[in-house]
């Protein structure tokens, strides 16, 4: 897929691989590190390092720097003045938000049950970075899909420096910590978490070898979560920039906190602007919720349903507006399964499974998915990857806040279903309304109807007529009777001042060999 690399892209060298990170100051997840504030700059200043110094309190200390984002990571001299330290802030100038730097977790919940079958292997052209606690990129079945355009496929942002630069904090190696010590593992231990949502996503298929992922793609990893299975809001945006930069297509959140962050805003910003994906898990307090960052602020909000029956909602799953789609979050072996529950060891020396459960399980599951159907048709664009997901996921008859748009599904991802859907505006005479008209899958779209419910001193002749112009679904556009085109797949309609108030009533049908739907918009217009 396409390469979002800035300056900064390629091979990482080894020049920074003797700094010492300081241990970051651990907490429960949506508590703030002690002393630790994001300033957010506006995009016109030049020198953030020295904005940053200027505008904080004397004594403080500036950790990180994310030019990307025009943010800066400050640490306060006196953590007892924080509220009044970023109050003070707000309001000067050059300074879009200030905020504390937030506590984020891993969303899983412990041992459990999952089973999904993926049917259609990915494309190692496609990249799917995981934000996590680190990947073991010599399992067996992560190895033949590591990402290997970066040295040790990845970066570390788990701990910080007093050393600044392009992506300050961070480390050329993203292996778990744990491994590298020789500890032993246990199936409850946290820091195997990153490696389950890898083997979820793209543990290598077809290889005769343990379990096999949604998808065959490229796996980035990029460390954000200590082995305590915590990191930071600064952490999280440093690792969505970088993995925008050295070529990811999807990116993979399996962690957040309560609230949502302005840092993350401007990070799903970056990598919405660059054409790539992110997919995060709603979180496992089986609470309805207004906000869960990231998770409420990326493309790709995802609950988790059982996998055993997923017109279940799991157990530990939050809901809200945030959710657009579910995936199975629970996991279970069987000798039929294609499905990776998840990859862990329990010995550095050997490579071993277990099953693992938590909306961080199902949102890799959606990231996999996400992979298929750009190794599918490399072409999307974001948005048309979005819908795509979205309208070809499946109703299991749960609420829209449990389900978002429906349970993921991959053959509809690969293969979309035709689909159609028509929006209008109300206007007055003598103005444009604005019809869209979006759809997935291949077939013909054509306008088939129009007609009008015009009030008092207007006649059935006035109503314009269609034109019936036949085109390829995705590639919407119509010629109408008094009605001018706009830029696709939008269409404009002029109502000359002469028309009364009314309504038109468009219909617009899209078929195939296989499928015809309907749909049909109202646009009012009201009198002057």
């Amino acid at each position: 897929m396409g390469d979002h690399r800035g300056n900064n892209g390629g091979e990482r060298s080894d020049e920074n691989s003797d700094r010492v990170p300081t241990p970051p100051r651990e907490g429960s997840a949506g508590d703030p590190r002690d002393g630790e504030i994001i300033i957010g700059f506006s995009d016109d200043v030049s020198d953030l390092e020295a904005e940053a110094r200027a505008a904080a309190p004397s004594g403080s200390n500036v950790l990180r720097v994310n030019e990307r984002l025009d943010a800066v990571l400050v640490e306060l001299p006196d953590s007892a003045a924080m509220a009044d330290t970023m109050a003070g802030l707000d309001s000067q100038d050059g300074v879009e938000f200030a905020e504390e730097n937030v506590i984020v977790s891993a969303d899983d919940v412990g041992p459990a049950a999952a089973v999904e079958t993926a049917t259609t292997l990915g494309s190692s052209e496609v990249t799917i970075a995981v934000l996590d606690q680190g990947v073991k990129y010599d399992h067996e079945d992560l190895a033949p899909n590591m990402d290997d355009s970066v040295q040790n496929f990845g970066v570390d942002f788990a701990g910080t420096s007093t050393e600044l630069g392009e992506y300050p904090g961070e480390d050329t190696d993203p292996y778990p910590k744990k491994f590298e010590a020789g500890e032993p593992w246990y199936e409850n231990d946290t820091e195997a978490h990153g490696t389950q949502v890898a083997g979820i996503s793209a543990a290598r298929a077809d290889n005769g070898t343990g379990v096999s992922g949604i998808s065959n793609c490229s796996i980035l990893s990029v460390r954000v979560l200590g082995t305590s299975g915590s990191g930071s809001g600064f952490d999280i945006a440093d690792g969505i920039s970088w993995a925008v930069d050295f070529g990811a297509d999807v990116v993979n959140l399996s962690l957040g906190s309560p609230g949502e962050a302005d840092i993350y805003d401007r990070a799903v910003e970056y990598a919405d602007e660059n054409g790539v994906l992110t997919v995060a898990s709603a979180g496992n307090g089986s609470t309805e919720r207004e906000e869960y960052g990231p998770g409420s602020q990326v493309h790709l909000g995802v609950s988790a349903v059982e996998s055993g029956d997923d017109s279940t909602l799991a157990g530990f799953s939050n809901t809200g507006d945030y959710v657009d789609l579910t995936a199975p979050g629970t996991s279970y072996f069987n000798t039929e399964t294609t499905y990776p529950a998840d990859l862990e060891t329990g010995d550095p020396s050997t490579d071993t499974y277990t099953g693992f459960s938590g909306t961080s399980m199902s949102a890799p599951v959606v990231s996999g998915v996400a992979g298929l159907a750009l190794s599918a048709d490399p072409d999307l664009t974001l948005d048309e990857l979005v819908r795509v997901l979205e309208t070809g996921a499946r109703d299991v008859g749960l609420t829209e806040k449990e389900q978002g748009a429906g349970h993921v599904d991959a053959a509809n991802a690969v293969d979309p279903p035709l689909t159609l859907d028509v929006t209008g505006d109300s206007i007055n005479p003598g103005g444009t309304a604005e019809i869209g008209v979006e759809t997935t899958g291949a077939g013909t779209v054509t306008v088939e109807d129009i007609w009008t419910d015009w009030g008092v001193g207007s006649t059935d002749t006035d109503a314009p007529t269609v034109t019936n112009d036949v085109v390829e679904a995705g590639q919407v556009e119509f010629s109408w009777d008094d009605k001018q085109l706009a830029t696709s797949p939008v269409l404009a309609l002029d109502v000359p001042s002469r028309y009364a108030g009314g309504r038109y009533v468009l219909t617009v049908t899209a078929k195939n060999d296989e499928t015809t739907v309907t749909d049909t918009v109202t646009v009012e217009i009201t009198s002057e």
